[in-house]
């Protein structure tokens, strides 16, 4: 039976312990300012799958938006 709960708890690490800590990972820089990051897990097909691929989009509009700024910026300027 502990080897049996060793197995289940070693599964659960790897599957689902692991992607959320990479997801945060991922979340962290993010808030800090990063955008020049690869988004963890985003071919899985279930939750986890789901949400890298919805902090993709939160990646991509961030970069969107400082691009923009960007050319506001350098059309006031002009």
């Amino acid at each position: 039976a502990l080897v049996l709960l060793a197995g289940v708890v070693f599964m659960m690490r790897r599957r689902v312990i692991r992607p959320i800590e990479d997801l945060t990972g991922a979340m962290d820089a993010m808030a800090g300012g990063e955008t020049n990051i690869s988004i963890p897990h985003r071919d899985r097909g279930d939750e986890l799958g789901r949400m890298s691929a919805s902090l993709e989009l939160f990646r991509k509009g961030i970069v969107e938006r400082q691009a923009l700024e960007v050319e506001r910026i350098r059309a006031a300027e002009e």
